[in-house]
C-alpha cells in the first residue's frame, strides 16, 4: 500500500498582537481591529509636550492644500506658508497647544508637519519628529511613524538626560518596526533588534509586557520557536491585571501555536494548554474555539508522525480527527472550515491505512466510507481519492472483484496524472493500475483488452516500475493459459529486456508466444535472444528453487531447439540442448524429447538421428533410455557396416532382457566381419548357451561354424606365431 498523502496540519494564523499605541495628548481615535487590538493605557506624560499657552496666536487661514511642499521661490509662498515661515515660535506654540487640547489632534499634526517642512533645521525639529511619530503611530501609519521616531530616538540617544517619554517613543518605534515586518519579512531582523533594544533599556516600562508579545511574534516568524516560546512566556508573566485578560488570551494561543514547532514535547504541551483554554471558558467566540481545536488536531498529527508504534500513531490520528470534528461543530462556517475538513479527511485516511496494515480491514473501510460520504464538503479531493484507493486495495484483498474494480477506477478517474504529479500520487496510480489490470485478467472469461489498456497506461506513466513488470508477467501468464499468444507477446515485449535482467522465466513465455504466432525469425534469427535463453538456463542451473518449472522450461526451450533444427542451425540447437541438461541433469522430460527427435529423424536423416542419440548418451542418467539409445545406435551402425561401433554399443546389452537376443546376434556377425574370430566364437558360444530357441539361432550357428573354420585355417596355415594366437 502506498504511502498515505502527508496529513494536513492546517492551523489558524496566530492571533495578531496589536495593542494600541500609547495615546497622544489629544483624544485618541477609536482602536482599529478592536477584537484583536485592545486599547493600552496612555503613556507617561511626554516630555516633548509643553503646557498649553495662555493665548493662542492668531494665524492666517491655511490653503486647502496647505500640506503641499512650498514653492521654490519665496515670492510664491502663500499667506499661510509665509506666516509659518516668518513665525516659527508661534507655529510651534500653536502646535503644542493643539496637541494638548481635546479634539485638535489633526490641527496639531498639520502644524507640526508644516513647521518641519519650512523649518527642517530648527533645533526643535527633533522634538517635532517625536510628536509626529507618536501621532502617526496612533493612526497606524507605521512607515511614517517609524521614520519620524527613528530620527527622534537617534537625536536623543547621545543625551545623558532623556525626555520623559523617550521610553514610550522607543516602544512605539519598536511597535512600528514590528508592524512593518508583518508584511515585509525582510524587516524581521530590524524589528527584532528594535524590540530587544527597547526591552534591554527599559525593563521597568509599562509597555514591556506588550513588547515581549511582539518579540514572540517576530521570533516565531523568524522560525525560532524556542526563543519565541520564551518571549511569550515572559509576556504572560507580566499580563496579570484583569484589564490584560484579553491580551493574555491572545498570547496564550500564540504560545500554544508556536510550541508545536519545538517538537513532540512542545506539541503535547500545546494540546494541554489549548484544551485548558477551552475547558476554562477563556475562548468565548466560536471561531476562537474552532481555531483552538484546529491547532489541537495539528499537534496530534505531529505526534502521530513522530510516533514509532503503530498503535500510538493510530491513536493520535483518531484524536486529531475528533478535534477537527469539534472545531466544525463549534463554528461550521468559520474561515478555516475548509482546511479543517481537509485535515479531518487526511487523518481519517492515515488512520485507515494503519488499521488496514494491522488487519483491521472493516474498521479501515468504515473510515474510508466516512470520508467518501463527505466528499462534497472536502475541498482537497486528494484525500477522497486516497480513501477510494485504500478501499479498493482492501476489497481486492478480500477478493471482492467488482467492488474493488469500481473503487480503483474511481481513484484513477479522479486522480489524473501529469508530469508535475507528486511522487506519492504517481506511486498510488501505479498501484491502482496494476491491480486493475490484474482484476481484468482474472475475470471469467479474462478481459484482456481492459487489462492491456491499464498496462499501456501504466507503462506510459511509470515504465520502469516493479509493478509494471510484475503485472505484465501476471497478465501474460493468464493469457498463456488461455493460449492467447497475441496478448502474451503484447504484454511481454515491452519488458523483454527487464525479463532478461531479472532472469525471469517469463522470457520463455514470450519466446513460446512468438513461435506459436509463427514468428520464428523473432527468436532463431536473434543471437541476443538465444544468448538470453542460454543465460536463463545457466541461472536455473545455479538456483534449485526453479527446478519445479522443469516441464515449462523444457517445453519452451525445445520449441526453440526444433525451430533451429528446422532452419538447419544444428550448432545453436545443440548448444541449447546442452544448456537444458546442465539446468536439469536428471530431466526425464528433456531426455524423452531428445529421444523422440532422434526417432523422428531416423527415416530422413539417419546421421543426424545418430548424432542426437550420441548426445543423449552423454547427457542422460536414465538407464532405460541409454539402453534404447545403444540399441538404436548399434542397429544403425550395423546397417552402415560400421562394425566397430556395433560392438561398442551392443556390448552393453548382452544381458538385456529386451535387446539381448538381437544385440548378441549383431555382435557375432560384427566380430566375424572384423575377422576377430576368437571374439566371434565367444559371442556365438554365449548366444547358443543363452538363447537355444532364439530367432537367430540358425544364423548364429552358421557364424560359429565359419568362425571356427577360419580359426582352424589360421592354426594350420599361418605362421607359428599366428597359430599360437589361435590356440
Amino acid at each position: 500500500m502506498a504511502d498515505a498523502p502527508t496529513p494536513q496540519t492546517a492551523a489558524p494564523q496566530p492571533v495578531k498582537s496589536e495593542p494600541m499605541l500609547p495615546k497622544s495628548p489629544a483624544a485618541a481615535k477609536p482602536a482599529q481591529n478592536a477584537e484583536t487590538a485592545p486599547s493600552l493605557p496612555p503613556p507617561p506624560q511626554a516630555a516633548v509636550r509643553a503646557p498649553a499657552a495662555e493665548t493662542s496666536p492668531k494665524m492666517p487661514a491655511a490653503p486647502q492644500d496647505a500640506a503641499a511642499p512650498a514653492a521654490s521661490t519665496a515670492v510664491q509662498l502663500s499667506e499661510y506658508d509665509r506666516w509659518v515661515k516668518d513665525n516659527p515660535d508661534q507655529v510651534f506654540t500653536a502646535a503644542r497647544d493643539a496637541l494638548a487640547a481635546p479634539g485638535k489632534l489633526e490641527l496639531a499634526q498639520k502644524l507640526f508637519e508644516d513647521f518641519l517642512r519650512l523649518h527642517p533645521t530648527d533645533p526643535r525639529s527633533a522634538e517635532v519628529k517625536g510628536h509626529l511619530g507618536l501621532i502617526y503611530g496612533d493612526a497606524s501609519r507605521w512607515d511614517a511613524a517609524e521614520k519620524m521616531l527613528r530620527e527622534y530616538v537617534g537625536a536623543q540617544a547621545e543625551q545623558q538626560e532623556k525626555p520623559a517619554n523617550y521610553a514610550a517613543a522607543k516602544f512605539v518605534l519598536a511597535q512600528a518596526s514590528y508592524q512593518l515586518s508583518r508584511t515585509n519579512k525582510e524587516r524581521l531582523n530590524q524589528a527584532k533588534q528594535d524590540l530587544e533594544q527597547y526591552l534591554a533599556d527599559h525593563k521597568e516600562d509599562a509597555y514591556v509586557k506588550y513588547a515581549q508579545g511582539f518579540l514572540g511574534d517576530v521570533l516565531r516568524d523568524m522560525q525560532k520557536p524556542a526563543e519565541a516560546v520564551a518571549a511569550y512566556q515572559s509576556a504572560l508573566g507580566l499580563l496579570t491585571a484583569p484589564a490584560d485578560a484579553e491580551r493574555a488570551k491572545q498570547i496564550s494561543i500564540n504560545l500554544s501555536h508556536v510550541r508545536s514547532k519545538t517538537g513532540a514535547d512542545g506539541a503535547g504541551q500545546a494540546i494541554t494548554e489549548l484544551d485548558a483554554l477551552i475547558k476554562q471558558g477563556k475562548l468565548s467566540k466560536p471561531n476562537e474555539i474552532a481555531d483552538a481545536y484546529l491547532m489541537i488536531g495539528g499537534n496530534h498529527i505531529m505526534l502521530a508522525e513522530a510516533a514509532q508504534d503503530p498503535a500510538q500513531k493510530a491513536a493520535h490520528y483518531q484524536s486529531a480527527a475528533a478535534a477537527y470534528d469539534e472545531g466544525l461543530k463549534a463554528a461550521p462556517e468559520w474561515p478555516q472550515a475548509g482546511a479543517c475538513r481537509d485535515s479531518w479527511a487526511s487523518c481519517q485516511t492515515a488512520h485507515a491505512r494503519l488499521l488496514a496494515s494491522g488487519g483491521k480491514t472493516e474498521e479501515s473501510l468504515a473510515l474510508c466510507d466516512a470520508v467518501i460520504a463527505q466528499s462534497d464538503k472536502i475541498p482537497n479531493k486528494a484525500f477522497v481519492n486516497d480513501a477510494q484507493l485504500i478501499r479498493g486495495i482492501i476489497q481486492y484483498q478480500q477478493k471482492k472483484s467488482g467492488e474493488a474494480e469500481a473503487s480503483l477506477a474511481a481513484f484513477i478517474q479522479n486522480a489524473p496524472f501529469s508530469e508535475q504529479s507528486s511522487a506519492e500520487l504517481k506511486a498510488d496510480r501505479t498501484q491502482a493500475l496494476a491491480l486493475l489490470a490484474t482484476l481484468c485478467a482474472d475475470k471469467s472469461p479474462p478481459d484482456f483488452a481492459s487489462a492491456q489498456s491499464h498496462l499501456i497506461t501504466l507503462h506510459a506513466e511509470n515504465p520502469n516500475s516493479p509493478e509494471a513488470l510484475r503485472t505484465a508477467i501476471y497478465v501474460a501468464a493468464k493469457a498463456a493459459e488461455a493460449q492467447n499468444w497475441t496478448v502474451v507477446a503484447d504484454m511481454l515485449t515491452p519488458v523483454a529486456e527487464r525479463l532478461v535482467q531479472s532472469n525471469d522465466l517469463s522470457l520463455l513465455t514470450l519466446v513460446k508466444a512468438q513461435l506459436s504466432l509463427n514468428r520464428p525469425e523473432a527468436v532463431i534469427n536473434q543471437p541476443q535472444t538465444l544468448a538470453n535463453i542460454t543465460k536463463l538456463l545457466a541461472s536455473i542451473a545455479q538456483d534449485p528453487n526453479k527446478a519445479g518449472k522443469e516441464g515449462f522450461v523444457v517445453d519452451a526451450v525445445w520449441r526453440v531447439v526444433r525451430a533451429l533444427q528446422a532452419a538447419g542451425k544444428t550448432a545453436e540447437a545443440d548448444q541449447l540442448i546442452t544448456a537444458v541438461f546442465n539446468a536439469y541433469p536428471q530431466s526425464q522430460e528433456a531426455a524423452n524429447r531428445l529421444w523422440n527427435d532422434s526417432q523422428n529423424l531416423r527415416k530422413t536423416d539417419a546421421v543426424r538421428a545418430d548424432a542426437l542419440l550420441e548426445r543423449l548418451l552423454g547427457l542422460t542418467a536414465d538407464k532405460q533410455l541409454a539402453d534404447d539409445a545403444h540399441y538404436e545406435l548399434g542397429r544403425s551402425a550395423y546397417s552402415q557396416k560400421n562394425y566397430g561401433q556395433v560392438i561398442k554399443h551392443c556390448q552393453t546389452l548382452i544381458q538385456h532382457e529386451k535387446y539381448g537376443d538381437t544385440a548378441l546376434g549383431l555382435l557375432c556377425q560384427s566380430a566375424y566381419e572384423l575377422k576377430d574370430y576368437n571374439a566371434a566364437v565367444e559371442y556365438c558360444t554365449t548366444y547358443q548357451a543363452t538363447y537355444k530357441d532364439g530367432q537367430s539361432i540358425a544364423a548364429v550357428k552358421g557364424i560359429y561354424a565359419r568362425a571356427c573354420l577360419a580359426k582352424a585355417e589360421l592354426l594350420t596355415s599361418a605362421k607359428p606365431e599366428a597359430a599360437a594366437e589361435g590356440k
